[in-house]
């Protein structure tokens, strides 16, 4: 693959705080999968507007408008209605916009006449799964990490963090459990080591203590083979 050479398109369009960019609307689409004519797909001047819907409603399709029209790291292919026989007309659609607060005019696009995002619009940079690919399956070096996606990298350190300490600690444990317990000289089947077999910490200790005592007869026998 030949190298292109850097040229202004491949830069995004300065945008200060007071000047920034901010998409209201788009309308007039045509030809960009089976998006609806003459609808208006409209986005908050501030805050969060939440675009949702079944699948095939078309969501995926404008977001593919802005990623052309926009900046995109996987700008991708516009594609028109594959259940349409007829010749499809040339990709298009109206962006309108503000900045730094005041109303702009909308910005026609044309998919067959663009060389690359608008030269206003490439201030607005368009985030979908195929750009996250970049952050959380492929090998890059990645110079902007959008907020939120530096959760996975905290959590798996403070899962391996937690894990340590589990380690440590069980370790600890275990070098301070009697060699008794580890290597056991008793006989499991026996009523003593039954008792010892499920010994705990709330275990009552009264049947243990009683057995801990020889009876006259036990007395007597071990007098008769130890002598």
């Amino acid at each position: 693959m030949r190298p292109e050479p850097l040229a202004a398109n491949h830069l995004p369009a300065p945008a200060s705080g007071s000047d920034a960019i901010t998409l209201t609307s788009i309308t007039d689409v045509v030809g960009v999968n089976q998006l609806a004519a003459k609808q208006t797909l409209p986005f908050a001047a501030s805050g969060m507007t939440i675009v949702y819907g079944s699948n095939g409603a078309g969501k995926s399709g404008y977001a593919r408008i802005l990623k052309k029209i926009c900046r995109a790291r996987f700008p991708g292919q516009i594609m028109p209605d594959a259940f349409s026989d007829a010749t499809p007309p040339p990709a298009a659609a109206s962006v309108h916009y503000q900045r730094g607060g005041a109303t702009q005019p909308p910005v026609t696009w044309m998919d067959a006449l663009s060389d690359g995002p608008h030269p206003v619009l490439s201030a607005v940079s368009v985030f979908d799964r195929e750009s996250a690919a970049v952050h959380l399956r492929d090998e890059n070096e990645v110079a902007y990490r959008p907020f939120g996606l530096d959760i996975p990298d905290e959590l798996a350190s403070a899962c391996t963090a937690v894990k340590d300490a589990l380690n440590r600690e069980k370790k600890a444990l275990e070098a301070a459990r009697s060699p008794l317990f580890t290597k056991p000289s008793w006989d499991a089947g026996s009523r003593v080591g039954s008792v010892m077999s499920a010994l705990k910490a709330d275990v009552d200790l009264t049947q243990l203590r009683a057995l801990a005592v020889l009876t006259e007869t036990e007395q007597q026998q071990r007098h008769a083979h130890y002598g």
